[in-house]
Order: C-alpha cells, then sequence, then structure tokens
C-alpha cells in the first residue's frame, strides 16, 4: 500500500501545550491506525550542540519517548520497527495550544526516522511499556559524502539549496516533512523569490581535496 499512519498519540504537557505525535510505515500493508498513549514524561527532545565550533550550524535531535501498548496488533508494530531498517518507520510531532475539543489547528514541531533500537520486551500482559528513540536524519550525514548521487556535468548550475535537498532525501523523505526543500511543491513560487538557498551557488570545488571529499554533516555546517 505504501505509506500510512499507523500510530497517533495525542498528550497535554505541564504548561498546557498540546502535543501529537504521529509515526508513518513507509512499507505498510493496510492502513489501519492505532491510538495508544504515551508515558506520563511524554517524550525527552534532546539537541546534540557539543562541536569543537563555537557556533553550530547544524545541530542533531534525538527524540525519546514511551509508548503503551495494549493489543496484539500494536505489538506486531512493535515487532516490525525492532527488525525494519532506518528509513523505513518516520515520525512527526505536532503542537498546539488548544485541542481541548479534540479539533484543535497543529504545526510541525519536530521530524524524523523512527530508530530500531528498543527496550527489550516486557515479559508480561497488556499493557506492555516501550521506549522508542528517533533521530532527526542529522547525524547520520557524518556519514555520507556531500556530492553523493550529484553528478558533475555542470556543477556549477547546483544552488545550496539543492545540496541540501539531496542530502536530506538520503535520510528523511523530504516531501512529507520538508515541503520547503521539495523541488515539486508548488506552493514555492513566493518563497523562491525571497529565499536565500534558491539564490546562492553552492562552491563544491571548497568542499573537494587531494585526500577526500567533504562529509554532508560538515558542509552543510558550514554552508547554513
Amino acid at each position: 500500500m505504501g505509506r500510512e499512519k499507523k500510530f497517533k498519540s495525542i498528550f497535554q504537557s505541564d504548561s498546557s501545550v498540546y502535543y501529537k505525535i504521529e509515526i508513518y510505515d513507509n512499507e505498510a500493508t493496510s492502513s489501519t491506525l492505532h491510538e495508544p498513549v504515551l508515558s506520563s514524561r511524554g517524550f525527552d527532545l534532546t539537541y546534540q550542540t557539543e562541536d569543537e565550533n563555537r557556533f553550530t550550524g547544524l545541530i542533531p535531535s534525538e527524540l525519546v519517548f514511551d509508548m503503551i501498548i495494549t493489543s496484539n496488533a500494536q505489538q506486531a508494530l512493535i515487532n516490525e520497527i525492532k527488525i525494519s531498517v532506518y528509513g523505513r518507520w518516520q515520525i512527526g510531532v505536532y503542537r498546539s495550544d488548544d485541542d481541548s475539543s479534540g479539533s484543535g489547528t497543529y504545526t510541525l514541531f519536530w521530524c524524523g526516522n523512527l530508530l530500531n533500537d528498543i527496550n527489550p520486551e516486557q515479559d508480561v500482559a497488556y499493557p506492555r511499556e516501550f521506549s522508542l528513540t528517533a533521530v532527526c536524519g542529522l547525524s547520520p550525514l557524518k556519514d555520507i559524502k556531500f556530492n553523493e548521487g550529484v553528478g558533475y556535468d555542470t556543477p556549477s548550475s547546483f544552488t545550496a539549496l539543492q545540496y541540501f535537498r539531496n542530502a536530506f532525501t538520503l535520510q528523511i523523505n523530504t516531501d512529507t516533512f520538508f515541503p520547503f526543500l521539495a523541488a515539486d511543491n508548488k506552493a514555492l513560487a513566493t518563497e523562491e523569490s525571497s529565499e536565500t538557498l534558491y539564490k546562492v551557488i553552492f562552491i563544491w570545488v571548497t568542499f573537494l581535496s587531494l585526500a577526500a571529499v567533504s562529509i554532508s554533516f560538515k558542509t552543510l555546517s558550514k554552508v547554513w
């Protein structure tokens, strides 16, 4: 069937802010949606700001949350996550100032890829609690060369935005979570006229040397 939303959970923080977590399966075989509750901590969002530079261009982040599983169907999906490759399961966290009526307006707060690193299964009856971890996709860029998947026929024609799009596409579904990076997004007409990344040409030779090609993370961090 392709991409389907499989989990949705909503909770209210101590500061009365509503958060909605949605988990998507990019290889779903059914459209069944489950709505488990989360533990009392909601989620922990950590930004990895330790860097050798005084000012960090790109800041990787990690999201950890506990999901309460109450059925065999939900357990089956947890089992699938455990054995899935990186990038199959993706998560979006949305924020709303008021959802008391259940029809609040949510805006995207954070998004990333769900890891298969899940705590050991509890040998108990339902409900069962599992801790899940997701990363924003920036950290894995340290293992990807900045020009991976990009040709060199006319390198000067690539803008900074195109290199950003190329790197992020390797980690996150840009059409879903980064619409401002999507090449075919028709809503970009206004933004393109003022967006700096559309106008700046990427000087690719700056990130080449006789020894090696610069990795995506350092390259994008400098450009940003």
